[in-house]
């Protein structure tokens, strides 16, 4: 299957701007890889990565101890 370049990009400008200084590029790439394969617009995409992706990788300095 090959992934739409176009919202491919869209996807990792959108990610990054949001969330570029707080979380992993890992985390940010395994999303836009995710968000791609299923996803034809970039709608929601927000409020899925702070769903499935926000809450369990931060970058390191940005985590709280309990």
């Amino acid at each position: 299957m090959t992934m739409d370049m176009q919202i491919r990009e869209q996807t990792l400008k959108l990610l990054l701007m949001y969330f570029g200084d707080t979380h992993t590029n890992r985390a940010i790439y395994e999303c836009a890889d995710d968000w791609c394969s299923k996803q034809t617009t970039t709608s929601g995409l927000v409020s899925y990565f702070n769903a499935y992706y926000g809450k369990h990788e931060r970058q390191e300095g940005s985590e709280k101890t309990d």
